[in-house]
């Protein structure tokens, strides 16, 4: 039976506009090695599903609301679970079966763990395996490992945040972000930089899980692989990372790749003027030495457009289409 050292955990599985997906996703979620007594799942979406009734019927929590923010979803399922740790799971991703297992057995280990991560392994849009390596993984994790007060550690583990993480491979402790869900309401997309971020300046724990427990499915319908983003969206993650380093300093150098990506990508679409500065620039640099990937490549040249001549960085972008080598884009979170 549940008990407090043996915590309940809420799936929070969010959709919009895609159903191709959502049932894979779903089952993967339900048919777990953990025992359902210890979990629950909730599924909050902005359609009516032919499926609703018969997942309802299983247990499920079905939400139905028009709301595009994945924040503002995870929020609005937060007010409804009963966990008290929270995991999450995109539409198109899977849970591996043991999963949630390892989960619990995970936060019932460390009694002061806030955010918890796992390895993942790639699939295409039919579910078969990719070869695509993580390479924040690949290159820099070989072990699990446990970091007690991040605040103590923020230069050690720079490499790993400097990656980018996925919200089907994150549980948090739901206690930790209370005092934070005003920023969660308002992120749109990047959850997994909001928590992060947050983690890294509590108290609390942080859990790097090298096991291979999450599919991430690469396919053309993924929001964070669309090129054209609403700028809303980007805008918003600037404001609140900015907001957080306001309130925490020490934060400012581990979340600044993270703030020059998004001011070089707005800056070049047109949404904001002005320059970059010298230490975006350096920022970019020092992500595109880490990960020497098409994105970081991207956001270097950008970058270097946007210090020295803003308005020829606008024109390169406007014809992007044309030049598809010089496309920023954006790898799945």
């Amino acid at each position: 039976m549940y008990t407090s050292n043996a915590p309940l955990i809420t799936v929070i599985l969010t959709a919009y506009n895609r159903r191709r997906y959502l049932e894979e996703a779903i089952n993967s979620a339900l048919n777990q090695t953990l025992s359902k007594e210890f979990y629950e799942v909730i599924v909050i979406k902005n359609f009516e599903w032919e499926h609703d009734d018969h997942y309802r019927n299983l247990g499920v929590k079905i939400i139905n609301v028009e709301e595009p923010s994945l924040g503002k979803k995870v929020y609005l399922a937060l007010k409804k679970s009963r966990g008290e740790i929270i995991t999450l799971l995109n539409d198109d991703d899977l849970y591996s079966r043991e999963r949630l297992s390892v989960v619990k057995e995970s936060f019932g280990k460390y009694p002061n763990l806030a955010l918890y991560h796992n390895e993942s392994s790639w699939i295409d849009e039919n579910g078969k395996p990719l070869k695509r390596k993580t390479k924040f993984f690949e290159h820099h994790l070989t072990r699990t490992i446990y970091i007690s007060n991040p605040r103590k550690y923020t230069q050690s583990i720079k490499l790993f945040v400097s990656g980018r993480h996925s919200d089907s491979a994150l549980a948090f402790r739901k206690g930790f972000i209370q005092a934070d869900l005003h920023h969660l309401a308002n992120c749109y997309l990047s959850i997994d930089v909001l928590l992060f971020d947050l983690a890294l300046t509590s108290n609390f724990g942080i859990l790097y899980d090298n096991r291979r427990l999450t599919y991430l499915r690469l396919n053309r319908g993924s929001v964070t692989n669309t090129p054209g983003v609403n700028p809303k969206f980007k805008l918003s993650e600037l404001e609140i990372l900015s907001a957080l380093t306001k309130k925490n300093w020490s934060l400012f150098d581990i979340v600044s790749t993270e703030i020059a990506r998004l001011k070089i990508n707005l800056i070049s679409a047109g949404y904001i003027n002005g320059r970059i500065t010298v230490k975006d620039f350096f920022s970019s640099l020092l992500k595109f030495a880490l990960w020497p990937d098409k994105e970081s490549t991207n956001t270097l040249f950008y970058s270097i457009l946007c210090l020295v001549l803003p308005k020829v960085a606008k024109v390169v972008y406007k014809n992007r289409n044309i030049l598809p080598l010089l496309l920023i884009t954006s790898s799945k979170s």
